[in-house]
């Protein structure tokens, strides 16, 4: 149902859409607009399905219109990038979770529920195999960040103007939407901003950084989400241990990330349930409990698709999740894509490790598998349409694609060297063309 809106909003409304795809248009050498339409996708994530947000029916189209125009840009623009072992094997477990609900007691409704989870996928994997160089993912990774650092502004706001208002038993609820998916969608971007925070090489972007991650991390903080804060945690470990960075980044990161958080909760931490970050309480025993249940009455296919309320029941764990809807079958796959992409990452961390300029770029996707992972064991969104599944899609690609983009590096610099002793040998007198002459 269309919202009740003024004519100025729905002149706003356009212009802001018009103006988007026109800046996309104009940008399009320096930008990728493949990343600039991820980044509109992520920031609404949380808010399509908001119950208080005027907006809501809107907010869901521009995202679902984002996704496809996204895959209809990777289609036609030339790829450069092609599909490795880790990649085939996540798209191939993804088709098989898709597929499952053909077998489900509700296919039609269940496809269309199922099919946004292949589509995110794919929108992934695109925003890996769609870059040229080093460069491009760069700027692509400081486009997610600005969008971060937006909507957690745009939180932060709105949970300071109303504070008491916006908590629902110690967690902020802005707009009606769940702590839990809020905090879900706030991962990614928090993710990435950790990363040009360590490890980007201008200097204004990661000073830009190092504020995007104090706005996120006090986001986070405020929905009491542990699962997400503990992916988070587990990412930054990686980071830190990876190396490659100058000591001083690695003892100021953490200082200051922690002290915005601090500064923060001086103001609302009487509100905020904050204890609830440390608490051991058991709050998946339950769920798991249904969903073994759920596996006892089809244990080798599973059931294809477990409604609730016209909505994929959230069974609060990946490996769960598939052994309930793809069975043990789907179950086996999903260890085997796992070993699949552990193997690759580990032979791309090598590689590009020795590569000088792309060296930074390796520890990237494994710091965000291990964050997506880890809350793959307590929460099942890694399998569904959230940002931290395009997100696993994108490093999972990256695995695959990075080797060939540092060797493509090291062989542009290679032949700026040649061309650049050649130019230098015919300035001293040697002859055009013999690189071989002497001064």
């Amino acid at each position: 149902m269309s919202p009740d809106l003024t004519l100025v909003q729905w002149m706003a409304i356009l212009a802001s859409v018009v103006t988007l795809h026109v800046g996309m248009v104009v940008a399009r050498n320096k930008i990728n607009p493949l990343y600039v339409l991820a980044t509109v996708i992520m920031v609404l994530a949380p808010f399509s399905l908001a119950p208080d947000l005027a907006l809501g029916p809107i907010v869901k189209w521009v995202r679902g219109y984002s996704l496809v125009l996204l895959l209809l840009l990777a289609v036609l623009r030339p790829r450069k990038g092609a599909l490795g072992a880790a990649t085939v094997a996540w798209l191939l477990f993804v088709a098989l979770y898709v597929c499952a609900a053909f077998w489900s007691n509700e296919p039609h409704l269940a496809f269309l529920k199922k099919i946004q989870t292949g589509l995110t996928a794919l929108a992934g994997v695109a925003l890996a195999l769609g870059i040229k160089d080093r460069g491009e993912l760069i700027r692509g990774l400081r486009v997610m960040c600005i969008g971060g650092c937006l909507l957690g502004s745009a939180v932060l706001v709105a949970f300071t103007a109303n504070a008491e208002n916006m908590l629902q038993f110690g967690r902020a609820n802005i707009l009606g939407v769940l702590p839990t998916r809020l905090a879900i969608n706030l991962v990614p971007f928090l993710l990435i901003s950790i990363y040009l925070a360590l490890r980007e090489r201008a200097a204004a972007w990661r000073l830009f950084a190092y504020g995007a991650s104090g706005v996120l991390a006090s986001c986070l903080l405020i929905t009491g989400s542990r699962g997400p804060v503990g992916a988070v945690l587990m990412a930054l470990t990686a980071l830190l241990l990876s190396g490659g960075q100058r000591r001083l980044r690695v003892l100021l990161f953490p200082i200051f990330v922690a002290g915005a958080a601090i500064v923060f909760l001086e103001s609302f931490g009487s509100l905020v349930n904050v204890e609830r970050l440390v608490s051991t309480a058991d709050t998946r025993s339950g769920i798991w409990t249904i969903g073994w249940e759920q596996i006892k009455r089809a244990p080798l296919v599973g059931s294809g698709w477990v409604n609730l309320e016209g909505s994929t029941r959230n069974m609060h764990s990946v490996f769960m999740q598939a052994a309930v809807e793809v069975g043990l079958l789907g179950l086996a796959a999903l260890c085997a894509t796992l070993l699949v992409i552990a193997h690759r990452a580990f032979g791309m961390y090598r590689l590009v490790r020795r590569c000088p300029a792309h060296a930074d770029l390796a520890i990237l996707p494994v710091s965000i598998m291990v964050a997506a992972f880890f809350h793959a064991l307590i929460e099942s969104s890694a399998i569904g349409a959230s940002s931290i599944a395009m997100l696993l899609a994108f490093a999972i690609g990256l695995v695959d694609f990075l080797p060939t983009l540092a060797i493509q590096g090291q062989q542009r610099m290679a032949r700026r060297a040649q061309y650049v002793l050649a130019r230098l040998r015919l300035a001293n007198g040697g002859e055009p063309g013999n690189l071989e002459s002497t001064t």
